[in-house]
């Protein structure tokens, strides 16, 4: 079964490996081990990500999980992105499919005893679109969300949109009240949501504890007591909180396969399953803002035939990565299988080069901008040889990681790196993460910095597949959109990697369901 079929669960001493343990007797069936939970359930998650806000103004993917302990979601995932209930217990679509509306749960409360209400709904929402905050790429078609009765909220888009439900699992529910009684910049640092963990203790970059409320949830019906975000971006120093129990889980990225085997040997579970596509983005705005040849088709092309992609599956990764030349994960409708990877062809490359005018090459004066807490050092160390070789240079920016999300989110020119280093993944399988990164003036971008690439066509194509019911048309016009967006070529393609949980053995109860979206509810220990 191939890897991109399936969640493996790596584990050491896997069945698959084991030698067959003799059948039980008849009439003596084997009897389940009986476990005891640990009288402390305190969850120590260590990640590569950080909080730099308590609100969700600064719920950047890949980690919003981070803020699942304190808010709940208008909806939620189960496995393949089935859209389930949360706050919403219900809704439907009007026949031109431009309106939704939303009945929801009438016993969700807030920490300060306010219940949660269709207003604090549509406010949220209002927020996301306003205040531009980072999951407004699942929401790039909302026109309006309003309440029209306590327990009933409608959202209404430009055009049709058919993602809105699964969108839903990305929108963090605030206290309309609240919010505007002490304004957006003291409730970064003294937010209140309802959900069934309150913030314990919380140092900005560094860690946040959340315990669990005395007054029970709603619906939510935590496993543990405790849960306890731990940023650390070196891969290697979460490894060793692992296997000396000072860690209890790792979540958010991937460790190095090397890294991933020897924590296996040491009684580690990791569960890994597809979940990002690696891509230098090249930014439209700062191309045209400082005029550099990635301006130039040729030379964007000329960039990917540069790029030894079997070679970086096999050597980097050991195999636990393909290699790709499109934006989308596999498995997501947006991926298209008849999307051969782009041959390594260095000459071809230099023949490109010089057709745009740089025989010689050239040196990107802003370089290339990634996130330590990524970890793609390797990766784009590697790249930046290979460029050299035909002549590009550009310098490495290594970034803590709220330094990088201030540079990447940046409009209006203010940008410094020619090419960034990121994961793009299918957050809600309708491939709305990529509008994050695409598209013209929308979701992400000020018309007038275009960040980070426009294409008329490919927002055309993109429009249509979202406005249609039909899940078999939809994926043809995704994959059209798709085939648009390879031949302009904006991006450098690289290859498609695991997104992991790593837990040690007394952990119990970790889910899964989609690469990005979980939460830590049902996690316990025992002794």
């Amino acid at each position: 079964m191939s890897w991109f079929r399936a969640v493996i669960v790596l584990a050491l001493g896997a069945t698959a490996c084991a030698p067959a343990a003799p059948a039980p007797q008849t009439g003596a069936p084997a009897q389940p081990t009986a476990e005891t939970r640990a009288a402390q359930q305190v969850i120590q998650i260590g990640t590569a990500f950080s909080l730099s806000t308590l609100s969700p103004r600064g719920a950047l993917p890949p980690a919003p999980f981070l803020y699942w302990p304190m808010y709940d979601n208008l909806t939620q995932f189960g496995p393949k992105y089935e859209v389930r209930p949360s706050v919403a217990e219900r809704w439907s679509v009007s026949p031109d499919g431009r309106t939704w509306t939303f009945t929801l749960r009438r016993d969700v409360k807030f920490w300060n005893g306010q219940p949660l209400t269709a207003d604090d709904v549509a406010f949220s929402l209002t927020q996301v679109i306003r205040s531009r905050w980072p999951s407004i790429g699942f929401f790039a078609s909302v026109a309006e969300a309003a309440a029209v009765d306590p327990a009933t909220v409608t959202v209404t888009t430009r055009q049709p949109d058919m993602a809105i439900p699964n969108g839903g699992a990305y929108l963090w529910i605030i206290p309309k009240a609240y919010y505007e009684e002490i304004g957006a910049d003291a409730f970064s640092d003294k937010a209140i949501g309802s959900g069934p963990y309150e913030v314990a203790e919380y140092r900005p970059g560094d860690f946040v504890r959340f315990k669990k409320r005395s007054e029970p949830h709603a619906f939510r019906k935590p496993q543990n007591d405790e849960i306890v975000f731990r940023t650390i971006p070196e891969p290697a120093q979460r490894a060793n909180g692992l296997r000396t129990g000072e860690l209890d889980l790792s979540a958010g990225t991937s460790f190095p396969p090397d890294l991933a085997e020897s924590l296996m040997r040491s009684g580690v579970t990791v569960l890994s399953q597809p979940g990002a596509v690696v891509l230098l983005t090249m930014s439209q705005g700062v191309a045209e803002a400082r005029n550099t040849p990635l301006k130039d088709k040729r030379v964007r092309q000329a960039l990917n035939y540069a790029i030894d992609r079997e070679s970086i599956a096999k050597s980097l990764y050991k195999g636990t990565a393909v290699p790709i030349s499109q934006a989308a994960l596999p498995g997501s409708p947006y991926y298209d299988e008849s999307a051969r990877p782009i041959p390594y062809d260095p000459a071809l490359a230099k023949r490109l080069l010089a057709e745009a005018g740089y025989p010689n090459g050239f040196k990107l004066p802003g370089g290339l901008d990634t996130s330590i807490a990524h970890g793609y050092r390797d990766l784009v160390l590697t790249i930046q040889a290979s460029l050299k070789e035909i002549g590009v240079e550009f310098d490495v920016n290594f970034l803590e990681s709220g330094e990088y999300d201030d540079r990447t989110r940046a409009v209006g020119g203010k940008m410094r790196g020619d090419l960034w280093a990121h994961a793009s993944s299918d957050a809600n399988g309708f491939g709305s993460t990529i509008r994050s990164l695409y598209g013209c003036g929308k979701p992400v971008a000020e018309p007038a910095f275009a960040l980070f690439w426009c294409n008329a066509a490919w927002d055309k194509a993109m429009d249509e597949a979202l406005a249609t019911p039909d899940p078999v048309k939809r994926q043809q016009l995704l994959h059209e959109a798709n085939r648009i967006q390879r031949e302009d070529v904006p991006a450098i393609f690289v290859v498609a990697t695991p997104v992991q949980i790593a837990h040690t053995p007394k952990v119990r109860g970790v889910e899964f369901p989609v690469p990005i979206f979980y939460g830590f509810d049902t996690v316990y220990k025992i002794q």
